[in-house]
């Protein structure tokens, strides 16, 4: 919930931008107090909270991040959902997240809240973040887009595709091995190269504070799930992360395998739209 008393929208504070120098592929940030904010970035979605709204975004090397943000930006940045954004900040006050929710509790704390949102340009000194580097961060080739990717202790799971699949053409493949590349790749599911909407399920869900996705890969009586969320899951209901892979067998969880460094991923409405990858009936329920 957002007060009353925060400072008119005007007052924008884009005058300590601290842009890189050309041709860095540092994103540029704005200093905020004692704050510093990225201005730019891939809007991945938005949710509305208790205390304020959510967007999420992902920088130029593929990270997600998320910015607080005045609850009318949210309602009018749908349509630059998967586009570039440029964003400016302004101070706010909000409610405390010791109220949970409380709308007769009084407690509030000033932050720097996303006042506007614009279309920005790609940087042409900066690559599009598709594919991480091959047999470093991804098991995908420089030639694929990283759907998904993490490090699960000594193993990595990622997710390769064509960049030009739709529903029609192209492909989607589920790979895991060791995560240095050493030895051959444990699994690749499908064996072949398929159609995304063929190759496996997954869907887009939306709640309160957050949000989740998830594709699941079938291989037999065993399908492999990587996933995404954000949402209310820390101490006191603070904004938390969820990132992994769960292993189950004829429907039943048997593994769940949590990220153990930050995950790369592109899972999102507009790719699953792209693609024509659909939840077929099935659904998902992020583990603890």
């Amino acid at each position: 919930m957002l007060f009353a008393s925060m400072p008119h929208r005007g007052w924008l504070l884009l005058c300590c931008l601290l842009a890189g120098p050309a041709g860095s592929q540092t994103p540029p940030t704005v200093k905020i107090g004692h704050e510093v904010k990225a201005t730019e970035g891939i809007l991945v979605g938005q949710q509305e909270g208790d205390a304020a709204c959510y967007l999420t975004l992902r920088d130029d090397a593929g990270r997600q991040f998320t910015e607080r943000a005045d609850f009318e930006v949210c309602i009018a940045s749908g349509k630059l959902t998967g586009k570039r954004v440029r964003l400016a900040y302004t101070p706010g006050r909000v409610m405390h997240e010791d109220c949970q929710g409380d709308p007769s509790c009084r407690k509030s704390r000033t932050v720097a809240l996303v006042s506007s949102l614009r279309l920005a340009e790609l940087p042409t000194t900066v690559a599009a973040p598709q594919a991480a580097p091959a047999g470093a961060a991804s098991f995908c080739s420089a030639s694929e887009t990283t759907v998904f990717t993490c490090r699960i202790g000594a193993r990595r799971v990622s997710v390769c595709a064509d960049p030009a699949s739709t529903a029609q053409r192209g492909y989607v493949q589920y790979r895991f091995g060791k995560a240095d590349g050493s030895v051959p790749l444990e699994m690749e599911i499908p064996s072949r190269r398929i159609e995304p909407s063929a190759a496996a399920a997954g869907a887009s869900v939306v709640f309160a504070a957050g949000g989740s996705a998830w594709l699941r890969f079938f291989n037999g009586d065993h399908a492999y799930v990587v996933y995404t969320g954000i949402g209310k899951w820390g101490p006191r209901g603070a904004i938390q992360e969820k990132e992994g892979l769960v292993v189950e067998r004829r429907g039943k969880q048997i593994a769940s395998l949590k990220c153990s460094q930050a995950a790369v991923s592109i899972l999102g409405p507009e790719w699953f739209e792209q693609v024509g990858i659909t939840a077929r009936d099935g659904d998902f329920e992020l583990p603890d």
